[in-house]
């Protein structure tokens, strides 16, 4: 059996910039493309949350449009949009990025997928910065990881 710091090491990961876990063009896409397909939002409602977009810009964006579509309010309206926005990121909502040939669930799923590697990331880290603290019981260790992946 190897040693734990062995197992899965990628020495590229040591060597080399690793790649950013996030994709702002399909994140404004996916925003934009919801207000052209409206009905879409239920569902990527359940595969989305504020938490799931990385440019801060963005998450107001969405916000907005949760917000708006529990009011009653025609969410989807970029001037309505850009009303419920400005505040706080001006005229952002105005110059989401267009177009995209893939579908509002293809946009979905790149953000989704993108969330789930920075939070993966980030139990890693939690996780790790704990097996580097000698003085924390392994079972302490174990406990976090067991719990992170749960």
């Amino acid at each position: 059996m190897g040693s734990i710091l062995s197992i899965g090491v990628d020495k590229r990961i040591m060597t080399e910039q690793l790649p950013q876990l996030y994709n702002h063009e399909a994140e404004q896409i996916l925003l934009w493309k919801l207000t052209v397909f409206p009905y879409e939002l239920t569902d990527i409602s359940q595969r989305i949350t504020a938490d799931s977009f990385h440019m801060p810009a963005n998450k107001v964006v969405w916000e907005a449009m949760q917000r708006l579509n529990a009011q009653g309010k025609p969410w989807q309206d970029l001037v309505l949009l850009w009303e419920e926005t400005k505040a706080k990121i001006g005229d952002y909502v105005l110059g989401l990025e267009s177009g995209g040939d893939g579908s509002v669930s293809h946009y979905a799923d790149l953000v989704a997928s993108y969330a789930t590697r920075r939070a993966l990331v980030d139990m890693s880290s939690k996780v790790a910065t704990a097996a580097y603290d000698i003085d924390n019981d392994v079972q302490n260790v174990v406990a976090l990881a067991n719990e992170q992946v749960a």
